[in-house]
């Protein structure tokens, strides 16, 4: 994890190793740790031990977005533990329902996986869509957190 002052501005998915991880976190933010950041280790401990979702309040830095973009972002902060949207309901909560690309978007370059939990938003017809993380981890939270997944597709969406 990276902070820009007190706010998160990066939080890495799982990597291979120390480097990779430090990498992940490269750019004008700074790496720190301390109190904050071993707090938000625990309530991913807690998420990851499938003991419930992320319970994270502190401040977040989501970069330089647009008004649209930043929608998208508290959009996806607004999906409950266990729900997924699409991207097209994800696109009507930031206030421009036929911009379901421009939403999927935003997720894409979402630099606060899990906090901001892009993985809950899905295609349409419930395919699983894209995930930095790639497809099978975006399967794994989705199943940690209680959603069937079948062949590459949400089950009962």
């Amino acid at each position: 994890m990276a902070f820009n002052g007190p706010a998160l501005r990066v939080l890495t998915l799982p990597e291979p190793g120390h480097d990779q991880a430090v990498q992940a976190l490269s750019g004008p933010w700074r790496l720190r740790w301390g109190p904050v950041g071993e707090g938000l280790e625990e309530v991913l401990r807690h998420y990851f031990s499938g003991r419930g979702p992320i319970d994270y309040h502190g401040p977040l830095d989501y970069g330089n977005l647009t008004p649209f973009q930043a929608a998208v972002m508290n959009g996806m902060r607004a999906i409950p533990f266990g729900g997924v949207v699409s991207y097209g309901e994800l696109a009507a909560s930031a206030g421009r329902p036929r911009a379901a690309r421009a939403a999927g978007s935003v997720c894409a370059r979402n630099s606060l996986p899990l906090v901001v939990p892009c993985h809950r938003v899905v295609a349409q017809g419930g395919g699983l869509g894209g995930f930095g993380g790639g497809l099978q981890m975006k399967e794994r939270l989705l199943l940690l957190e209680g959603i069937d997944v079948k062949g590459g597709r949400v089950v009962g969406r």
